[in-house]
């Protein structure tokens, strides 16, 4: 049987690229090849710093997954700082406005915004990853592929695919709350893609605030990890000249990733004089090397050299204020390392509050200080936080988890839409899956219904709170019952099981599976009560 095809839209992909997103791409791209035909759809750029076209166009292969490669068209950098320029009042006032509270109720009034929209636009057109080639693909082809997954709304390839494939996109955004989350262009993509994925929570409530009601379908989609080879750590010890025990950053070293670090480790080493840590440094340089005998310095080091570095390091760090996830966060806590995180930064401080901090998170220098301290000078303690850490990975970023969201993303959409709107008036009730029933070529029937103290309710002939007609993409139709429930305090008679089950055999229903279920036929109360499943399906 032949497989669908999906495309992966990313501005850079190959195997000498290791950005963040590319990186994301790469993993959910090759765990998708045993279930699909996969393809990525991306520039001939490598460096993401000059904008050149170094691969050759066209297609080539590689871990299963079909790359095809399109050439960015000429930068034009005055062009696009001139229209940069004149767009920038719309981002600057949205951003205002988010601030403020607003920017989400406003929303409902104004979804989409035309504000500086077109030169918004012109300054993509002349962007360093433009590429109208690119593009020309996407909408000429749509037909042939069952979805496009756009993989950051920080690219203009993002823009793109939702523009001309967006009832067929799933979206990536790795949103962070910066000003180029704050352009108009983005409340005209988002209002046109079939579902959004979100990394964490906070990423979606971020979302959430700046797009409003522009944010159609989403939920939390995230991302697994990888189990990397490690190289001999004798060799990568001596190469790098690493110490014996050390606090590890592992990233771009850029003023903005590894925000205030250096200073506050060399106020730690003043302060704290018997401490033996060293800072080691993995990652490109991008600023003015800053020389003390304590920080060491790598470059860049191979995959199996970095598992090795992260593996010994007494303390991984990620100082960064911007994050939609943090890989290396993960990766640290899958490889039992204690973590000190920027918590500033509200991805990185809800994931120490989830894992039952495995990672530890500073506001300033003094509670840099003292988390440090504590961490280091304790070892139990670095043991129980790797401990935890590994738990939470294994829980929360397993591949079976991720890719059942991403090859079940109609389900997802439906979910939030149900909870979205009976969720938010259903009083002490949950919302939970019943069905999903195909009907036809990429259409499904979605039904969902309400749980009350963990026990189903039965909505008199229909059985559910929410129906689903889902088909190309799309939700077409939906059918949503409204209601509200309050514990009484009050207590219903149930006969026992026994004696419920010799019942519904003199009813005609022996050897059925027997089923405890509120009934809701509309009245002021509800009461609990047997039923078997044959009539839980038909309504008898």
């Amino acid at each position: 049987m032949k497989k669908e095809k999906v495309a992966f839209v990313v501005v850079r992909y190959g195997k000498n690229i290791n950005g963040g997103a590319e990186y994301h791409c790469q993993m959910l791209a090759e765990r998708l090849v045993p279930d699909y035909d996969v393809e990525v759809l991306t520039t001939c750029v490598r460096d993401v710093a000059t904008g050149e076209n170094i691969y050759p166009e066209g297609e080539e292969e590689w871990n299963g997954v079909v790359i095809r490669r399109f050439r960015t068209n000429p930068v034009q950098r005055e062009k696009e700082r001139y229209f940069a320029k004149k767009a920038k009042p719309a981002r600057k006032l949205r951003q205002f406005l988010f601030k403020l509270g607003i920017l989400k109720y406003l929303s409902y009034l104004i979804p989409v915004w035309s504000y500086k929209h077109d030169d918004e636009v012109q300054a993509m057109k002349s962007d360093k990853f433009y590429s109208s080639a690119l593009n020309d693909y996407i909408r000429d082809h749509i037909d042939e592929y069952k979805a496009f997954i756009a993989m950051s709304s920080d690219y203009v390839t993002f823009y793109y695919t939702a523009l001309y494939a967006g009832r067929k996109t799933i979206a990536i955004p790795t949103m962070h709350n910066m000003g180029i989350s704050f352009r108009s262009v983005l409340t005209s993509a988002f209002s046109k893609i079939a579902y959004v994925g979100f990394n964490t929570g906070e990423e979606q409530r971020l979302a959430e605030n700046i797009l409003g009601k522009a944010l159609g379908a989403h939920g939390i989609l995230s991302v697994g990890i990888e189990e990397s080879l490690s190289a001999d750590w004798a060799l990568t010890k001596e190469k790098f000249q690493l110490p014996e025990r050390y606090l590890l950053y592992i990233g771009r070293i850029t003023p903005k990733k590894i925000h205030r670090l250096l200073t506050y480790f060399v106020n730690y080493k003043k302060k704290y004089s018997d401490s033996t840590l060293r800072l080691v440094l993995v990652g490109g340089l991008a600023m003015e090397r800053f020389e003390h005998p304590d920080v060491i310095y790598t470059g860049f080091v191979s995959d199996e050299e970095k598992m090795s570095i992260l593996q010994h390091a007494d303390i991984v760090v990620n100082p960064s204020r911007y994050e939609s996830l943090s890989l290396i966060l993960l990766e640290a806590m899958s490889q039992k390392r204690p973590m000190l995180v920027n918590g500033h930064c509200k991805v990185l401080k809800e994931h120490c509050l989830k894992s039952d901090f495995a990672s530890f998170y500073y506001m300033n220098k003094r509670g840099f200080n003292q988390a440090l301290r504590r961490i280091e000078q304790s070892e139990d303690l670095r043991e129980e936080m790797g401990e935890k850490g590994v738990f939470y990975v294994k829980s929360n970023y397993n591949w079976t988890l991720i890719m059942g969201r991403l090859k079940n993303w109609a389900v997802e959409s439906c979910r939030q839409l149900a909870t979205d709107t009976l969720g938010e008036l259903g009083g002490q009730a949950r919302i939970y899956l019943m069905s999903v029933e195909e009907t036809g070529a990429e259409s499904w029937q979605i039904e969902f219904g309400y749980l009350l103290n963990g026990v189903p309710v039965r909505l008199g002939e229909e059985g559910y709170a929410a129906s689903f007609q889902v088909s190309g993409g799309r939700v077409n139709s939906f059918t949503l019952h409204f209601r509200s429930y309050t514990d009484s305090g009050t207590t219903s008679v149930v006969l026992p099981q026994l004696q419920a089950m010799a019942a519904m055999e003199v009813k005609g229903h022996e050897g059925e599976e027997l089923l405890l279920l509120y009934l809701d036929s509309g009245a002021q109360q509800v009461s609990a009560s047997w039923a078997a499943a044959s009539q839980w399906k038909t309504g008898g």
